[in-house]
């Protein structure tokens, strides 16, 4: 006999999913799993609308490797057209554009509406940066470019550009103060590198003679001006320059191809060996500069001297126009005899010499975070702005982040995903330095923890600033290196609520989503998420743009004319109704919906977008039907009584549909399944239960 009963609310699901609880402490308004529902800020649940392409956005794409690379891009303010926003996507080797007025493909060649970037440069992630109008996109198979559009003739260009610096690294040659008697190259060329001229080397060997016939490493070759202002080596003979090595960096070369670079300028064609076979693999801009890291350090035919770039961060000059973005160096002249120092806006580099694999760069107000395998840094100038003169490098954490793709900006914060979870940096402003936070330890470690490593290394994010809600695409079922951006499951936390909640996207005859960003149209559901979908067929692979948006809630229900099911459900905590030792039962279930038919239709008086809400009781702590502990599923959703319509759109007078419906079972504890119906919608706004107390087992 039941000794005491009651009635339980439960309002919201607005805590998202938790796994971080136990099965005695689980919190309230949360779930332990859930799948193809909306999060709603305000904590109810509706069944998402299903994946599928946009109409017209189809096109035939070009054939790739299986390994092939994707990325996109939003490019805001393109040059002459400030109502023009277009979408850049990756496909392998190729770049292709969509006018996202329209969501149709713009021709980036005269005579294909593609752009064959080169081999081998798929197998490299695109990054990309706005600057001026245009884009500077890095591949890490050569160097950048520069992608512009015509305002007049609205055609694109590609212009590519080397990252140049000055020459303060020099060849490995005599020992610093030693005067040589013979002129090897490599101390030929350090002595052009520090402003001697043939001639003077020549003037000096000629007065000197003797065993010691050339200048050292340490000799300024303007200390020996005489009062005419002419280069006299009696009077250089005089000065003792001590083992101080004189000012390099008369040279501006290629970064990434030293050598030959040195041996063009110089003449000196034996110098032409260390050159870097990495590249630039992520670009960003901030506070009017550009600025170029990742590569990936590899030097051919290096010498003492060559620099390992993996911790390097170039930095241009404030540009001015375009044509100076590649500029990494200071304007003067480091071996002149008149000024030349380094003035505030010229170019430069950075090092992090503990730094691994720099993978993303990002511009948050006054600072520039550069995240990397084993860490995260904070780059940072004077007054909110940057000088080469004075600026500021901090370490924030050592979790680095598994990939480049994960990394994703939201308003003035930072998310990515590490090893040990997701990561948040924001500014703590008593310190003015930004912190690391881990926003899945108390809440989805466990589920994180699952997720393969490989799948974590290759996940893209997008954030919606219209919905507040930041998404993940990662392969739950991950198949292998050829299919790392195959993504069938999407990962969405509500920035305002700071919940999670999760889709599952399957595939359709080899019709699969490879990447996201926003787009101007709104799909049904509010966002502004578009979706890159690849086509895998026998010869191409077709491309086109896609958001959630098919009524039926079946994913790719235009590929072959019937889609998949994009089932959705919600389960929630063990309930322990207060008590851990007592048995329970659950006379009656309550569901509040809100109602979803809008009309009949003309034809069939069917009603228009019906719901459905099947509710399953899960006692005693049980994840397994085979418990014989699972109640019949039962349907929970029913219109209130008999309604004579008015009109095709009066369905009921009620907005709120309210349901009592008998639940089965006993136990200590209870969770309950709400679930989807093929074909049917849902929107569940809370439930509640009665509950009888029936004493200890």
């Amino acid at each position: 006999m039941a000794r005491q009963g009651g009635v339980k609310a439960y309002n919201n699901f607005v805590k998202g999913i938790i796994t971080e609880a136990n099965a005695l402490t689980f919190p309230e308004n949360a779930s332990l799993d859930e799948a193809n529902c909306i999060l709603n800020t305000d904590g109810s649940r509706q069944r998402r609308l299903g994946m599928d392409v946009i109409a017209g956005s189809s096109a035939v794409g070009l054939a790739v490797s299986t390994s092939a690379e994707y990325s996109t891009f939003r490019w805001d303010n393109v040059e002459g057209a400030a109502d023009l926003a277009i979408g850049l996507i990756q496909l392998g080797d190729y770049l292709y554009a969509f006018d996202l007025r329209d969501n149709t493909r713009l021709p980036l060649h005269p005579s294909t509406d593609y752009r064959y970037l080169g081999g081998g440069v798929g197998a490299t992630k695109w990054q990309y940066a706005a600057i001026n109008g245009s884009v500077i996109i890095t591949t890490g198979g050569f160097g950048p470019l520069l992608l512009s559009r015509d305002p007049v003739t609205e055609t694109f260009s590609i212009t590519y550009f080397s990252i140049r610096i000055r020459d303060f690294i020099g060849l490995d040659g005599e020992e610093v103060a030693t005067r040589p008697a013979t002129l090897t190259d490599e101390h030929h060329y350090n002595l052009l590198n520090q402003g001697w001229s043939d001639t003077n080397i020549t003037a000096y060997q000629a007065y000197v003679g003797g065993d010691s016939v050339y200048p050292s490493s340490t000799q300024s070759w303007y200390t020996g001006k005489d009062a005419d202002d002419l280069f006299d080596p009696e009077l250089l003979d005089k000065f003792d320059f001590g083992n101080t090595p004189a000012a390099k960096g008369h040279y501006v070369v290629a970064a990434m191809s030293r050598g030959s670079s040195r041996a063009t300028q110089s003449g000196i064609g034996s110098v032409a060996d260390d050159n870097e076979l990495g590249n630039i693999t992520t670009v960003a801009t901030h506070a009017g500069r550009v600025f170029y890291s990742g590569v990936d350090s590899q030097v051919e035919n290096p010498n003492a001297f060559s620099p390992n770039y993996n911790g390097w961060v170039f930095f241009s000059r404030t540009l001015e126009n375009n044509s100076q973005v590649g500029q990494c160096y200071q304007d003067g002249d480091p071996t002149t005899e008149f000024v030349g120092d380094v003035v505030a806006s010229d170019g430069g580099y950075v090092t992090i010499p503990e730094a691994g694999h720099i993978l993303k760069m990002i511009s948050l107000q006054s600072a520039l975070l550069i995240i990397a395998t084993n860490g995260v840094w904070q780059l940072s100038g004077a007054d909110g702005g940057f000088l080469a003169t004075e600026y500021q490098l901090s370490k924030i954490t050592a979790e680095g982040a598994t990939g480049d793709g994960s990394v994703t900006v939201v308003e003035d914060s930072v998310f990515y995903w590490a090893a040990g979870g997701i990561y948040l940096i924001q500014l703590d402003n008593s310190s003015g330095l930004y912190v690391a936070t881990n926003l899945t330890a108390s809440t989805i470690q466990t589920l994180y923890a699952g997720i393969p490593d490989a799948s974590k290394a290759y996940a893209t994010g997008v954030y919606d600033a219209a919905t507040k809600k930041l998404s993940w695409l990662y392969i739950n079922a991950y198949a292998g290196i050829t299919q790392h951006y195959r993504y069938d499951t999407e990962l969405t936390l509500n920035v305002t609520t700071g919940s999670f909640s999760k889709n599952t996207i399957s595939p359709v005859d080899a019709t699969y989503v490879v990447g996201a960003f926003i787009g101007n149209t709104p799909a049904p559901s509010g966002s502004y998420v578009h979706y890159l979908a690849i086509t895998d067929n026998i010869i191409n692979s077709d491309i086109a743009l896609a958001y959630y948006h098919d009524a039926t809630f079946h994913d790719w229900k235009s590929v072959d004319g019937v889609g998949v099911d994009a089932a959705a459900y919600v389960l929630t905590g063990h309930e322990l109704y207060d008590s851990l030792t007592q048995i329970k039962q659950v006379p009656y279930f309550f569901g509040y919906f809100k109602r979803t038919e809008t009309g009949f239709d003309e034809t069939t008086g069917e009603l228009v977008n019906p719901s459905s809400c099947m509710v399953q009781g899960q006692w005693a702590w049980t994840d397994d039907v085979s418990s014989n502990r699972w109640t019949a599923p039962f349907q929970a959703y029913r219109l209130k009584g008999i309604h004579m319509p008015s009109s095709l759109t009066d369905v009921q007078p009620f907005e709120t549909i309210v349901t009592k419906s008998k639940m089965r079972g006993k136990g200590e504890a209870l969770s309950i399944l709400m679930s989807s119906e093929e074909g049917k919608d849902f929107h569940i706004l809370g439930w509640a239960t009665s509950v009888s107390m029936l004493g200890a087992p």
